[in-house]
């Protein structure tokens, strides 16, 4: 499966803002750090879960973005982000 490489256009463009590219190289490292569902593909094709699942030091990039994105939010918040904080308390348990 060629997962559309032959055919993808990724463009790049230069980022200017300071702000922005720390941003940028914040979620990156998160994203890098992420090994909560990492496999390794063994030469027989098999793949093995590189990490147990209930080991204390697995790192979820999307639920670490939640939590971030919740410890940001105003108390008094519109209704569609509502749904947002109930979500990433379903996450917790």
């Amino acid at each position: 499966m060629t997962r559309s490489t032959t055919r993808r256009v990724e463009p790049a463009c230069p980022v200017y803002d300071p702000g922005l590219k720390q941003r940028i190289l914040h979620h990156l490292d998160v994203m890098l750090q992420d090994n909560d569902k990492a496999r390794q593909m063994s030469s027989n094709g098999q793949y093995k879960r590189l990490f147990s699942p209930y080991e204390a030091n697995l790192m979820d990039s999307q639920k670490h973005f939640i939590e971030e994105a919740m410890q940001g939010m105003d108390r008094r918040q519109p209704r569609h982000l509502r749904f947002w904080r109930r979500w990433a308390r379903l996450l917790q348990h």
